[in-house]
């Protein structure tokens, strides 16, 4: 099940990606955040750019890394200080990480 899930998600996003780039008129993809880990992402679309002539781009696996654990580096630093929030908090996207 989990295999079909990721094999659906690559798909969408691999064929997204193709569409967008053909219409657009770009010669280069970059993929990049935590999902340019994934190998069959990787593969998928290096396979499928190189049968349409574009060159696609992924930073090293070691800078490709879940938002999630940006977030959670930055709270532990808070963490560390004693700054806490309170049941009130809501997700903004403009707050500040420092």
């Amino acid at each position: 099940m989990v295999r079909e899930f990721q094999n659906a998600v690559v798909r969408d996003l691999v064929e997204r990606t193709m569409m967008g780039a053909e219409e657009c008129g770009v010669e280069t993809i970059l993929v990049s955040g935590g999902v340019a880990a994934n190998s069959q992402l990787r593969a998928t679309f290096e396979e499928r750019a190189r049968a349409k002539g574009l060159r696609v781009y992924f930073p090293d696996r070691a800078l490709s890394t879940d938002n999630a654990a940006m977030i959670a580096a930055a709270a532990f630093v808070g963490f560390r200080e004693g700054k806490y929030a309170d049941v009130t908090l809501n997700a903004k996207a403009s707050m500040p990480l420092a």
